[in-house]
């Protein structure tokens, strides 16, 4: 029983939260990054003006998720969304 609290103990630990993190992160900025193409697609932008609008439009701000430690941040977060 002790080597099971041992195994409950270590997925609960701060390395397991830091990973999952940075994979919503890379998704997020990767959607964003496909849709940014998109966008240039259906605006008819060349080559040169797609980069240049994906890389202006491609921000950290944009898809970096804010953990907040209670509930009442949550929900003010929420306003900034609907």
């Amino acid at each position: 029983m002790n080597e099971n609290n041992r195994k409950d103990s270590s997925r609960r630990d701060g390395s397991n939260i830091n990973q999952g993190y940075k994979t919503m992160n890379t998704i997020v900025k990767k959607q964003n990054e496909v849709l940014l193409h998109e966008i240039a697609k259906f605006k008819g932008l060349g080559d040169e003006e797609t980069r240049e609008f994906v890389s202006e439009y491609l921000k950290p701000n944009y898809y970096m998720l804010e953990i907040t430690s209670s509930y009442k941040k949550e929900q003010r977060q929420r306003n900034f969304i609907y």
